[in-house]
């Protein structure tokens, strides 16, 4: 039995690289909550300009066994599908859909090798099974919009 994946440290690099991803769009990004500087300026709604911002959530992370590696082993390497919910805040109905079209175009972008405390595992695919609906939040007023995908990170020990 092997200790399961370093999930933490995976959602530290996810959240990293999609940090460098939308700095040119200007989108901000958080790791379990909306970053500080994200939304309108000193908190006050409906007041100044509204930083979007992507925050990112751990969903579940399942253990996916793949089957014998391709020098033909017969040890079966351990594999994991890693899941998140990235929820993409903005001002208007429209532009939440906007940056959610952007995260998502980054994120399929994550590629390679990958080393968690040592271990070194490798991307498989990036799934976005769900796109999320742009709905309201209204815990401020006025309301800013939200869309909130399932997305998915298929790992394999390489």
């Amino acid at each position: 039995m092997t200790a399961p994946i370093e999930r933490s440290l995976l959602t530290r690099q996810v959240v990293t690289f999609m940090v460098d991803a939308l700095a040119s769009d200007q989108i901000l990004v958080g790791r379990g909550t909306a970053p500080q500087a994200g939304g309108w300026p000193q908190g006050q709604p409906g007041k100044g300009d509204f930083k979007e911002y992507l925050t990112i959530k751990t969903g579940v992370a399942t253990q996916n066994p793949t089957g014998p590696d391709t020098l033909g082993h017969r040890k079966n390497r351990q594999g994991w599908a890693v899941g998140y919910l990235f929820t993409y805040s903005a001002v208007k109905d429209s532009r939440a859909d906007d940056i959610a079209d952007l995260g998502r175009k980054a994120i399929v972008q994550l590629d390679g090798n990958l080393d968690l405390a040592g271990e070194i595992w490798t991307v498989n695919r990036i799934d976005i099974p769900r796109l999320g609906p742009s709905t309201p939040n209204r815990s401020t007023s006025p309301p800013f919009w939200e869309v909130t995908d399932g997305v998915s990170v298929w790992l394999t020990r390489a």
